[in-house]
């Protein structure tokens, strides 16, 4: 189960750096960052997942890798 659950985590990175600019812009509302997330990204990650059985670990696995989600879209971004 780990092994799906890393595998969808990858895929998860790989959908919310494709549009790494859209993140990073000061432009958009972090509001409009945190839609991109639950409609873009969130689904790549939970498609599929009804049928898990999943432990502590999966979940807690699943949630790290919420918060750090969340955390790049919500700290602020430094421009040099």
């Amino acid at each position: 189960m780990i092994e799906e659950i890393k595998s969808r985590i990858a895929a998860g990175n790989r959908c919310f750096h494709c549009p790494r600019q859209i993140f990073k812009s000061r432009a958009m509302s972090k509001a409009v960052k945190t839609g991109i997330y639950k409609k873009m990204v969130k689904p790549v990650v939970m498609f599929g997942s009804e049928p898990w059985a999943m432990s502590e670990m999966d979940i807690k696995t699943l949630g790290t890798w919420k918060g750090n989600i969340l955390r790049r879209i919500y700290v602020p971004v430094v421009e040099e």
